[in-house]
């Protein structure tokens, strides 16, 4: 058994073309034991195809997939030591519950004891010990969910794949099962992959994130690092809410940079390569980072726009504005809540958008 620190899932130079669209190029990565990992990217990034190859689905043109050391070329799906959970979960409609789970054990000769044990224990897992006589149809989508993955888990596999596995629930229940997943994963101690486009999702379940774009690896990481240091431009856009400035680098400290956009007064920024110094940039800023205030408080190591309050939403735990810092360019600013709704910005006014010169992040256009 491979130690937590070691890959089981080995991605080596995999490059798949459908037709004349190149959907996978030359990508490479590991996935560690006892893991839950996730490949996040747009639509047309290549990441369903990536799964489907680990899971045997596809073949790649070339490259190679290893499991546990051992090379998956050639080999269909059923040889491989991994399962699938598919979006629509793929439940036989006339089986129960209890049928569904058993039948992977059955098509596998296991004898009728062990096939009960192993059920029983897999529908404890999964919270549905006292469904096994219901029919899928007699289900919740969330309980149909936990029946697909029951499915995968009995059968004892190096690897779980989930190919959007909450997209065909609603929103409260795939925030529910965003925890059951990752509860259940922890108490299996398998090692789980999950395609998805839902940023959010992947932050919150995966131990580590593999952003996918164009069929190539962007950046692979820790949910925190995609967020706070991400790799490229297009990893700050995609991971998180983000907002964008267009520039240039005109002066390059020791300590700090000067970063200027349109009319609007120069820019600290965190120290940059000098080579970036003259170049058209593109600067990042999260809305959680940004405060607004009626008054110019701009403090020492802040930065402090003039702005004006275009909308206004209340989420609840938050609330959010949209801005306008300069022609065509608005921003997104969320904040606490005030118990004072009198003191909360509202559109048409007038405030002051300040944030910490560490904040912001540059990369070239």
């Amino acid at each position: 058994m491979p130690s937590d620190n070691n890959p089981i899932v080995q991605v080596e130079a995999l490059t798949k073309h459908h037709g004349d669209t190149l959907a996978v190029d030359g990508l490479s990565f590991d996935v560690r034991n006892n893991e839950f990992f996730s490949i996040l990217g747009p639509s047309g990034s290549g990441k369903t195809t990536t799964l489907r190859l680990i899971a045997g689905l596809l073949q790649p043109d070339e490259g190679d997939i290893f499991v546990n050391g051992q090379s998956m070329k050639g080999l269909p799906p059923n040889r491989r030591p991994v399962n699938t959970v598919f979006q629509d979960y793929a439940l036989f409609p006339h089986m129960t519950v209890w049928d569904n789970v058993a039948f992977g054990l059955r098509m596998q000769g296991v004898a009728g004891a062990e096939v009960v044990e192993r059920v029983g224990s897999v529908l404890d897992i999964v919270q549905l010990p006292n469904k096994g006589g219901r029919l899928p149809s007699e289900l919740s989508g969330g309980e149909q969910q936990r029946v697909a993955l029951a499915r995968a888990l009995v059968n004892r596999p190096a690897v779980i794949l989930l190919d959007e596995p909450l997209g065909a629930l609603d929103q409260q229940l795939r925030q529910d099962m965003q925890r059951e997943l990752k509860y259940i994963q922890a108490q299996v101690g398998g090692t789980f992959i999950c395609v998805t486009h839902h940023q959010a999702e992947a932050l919150f379940m995966s131990d580590r994130v593999a952003v996918l774009n164009e069929g190539r690896l962007m950046q692979i990481g820790k949910p925190e690092d995609l967020y706070a240091q991400p790799s490229s431009l297009f990893v700050a856009e995609f991971v998180g809410r983000s907002n964008r400035l267009e520039g240039e680098v005109i002066l390059t400290h020791d300590s700090h940079s000067l970063f200027q956009s349109y009319d609007l007064p120069s820019m600290r920024i965190p120290h940059t390569s000098r080579t970036l110094a003259g170049r058209k940039s593109v600067m990042i800023l999260r809305p959680e980072q940004l405060t607004l205030s009626r008054k110019n408080e701009c403090g020492f190591g802040e930065n402090c726009l003039e702005s004006q309050i275009d909308q206004a939403f209340y989420l609840g735990e938050a609330m959010q504005y949209v801005i306008t810092v300069a022609p065509h360019v608005s921003w997104t600013v969320q904040g606490p809540v005030h118990d004072d709704r009198a003191a909360r910005f509202r559109p048409g006014e007038k405030a002051f958008v300040r944030w910490g010169v560490q904040h912001g992040l540059l990369f070239p256009q």
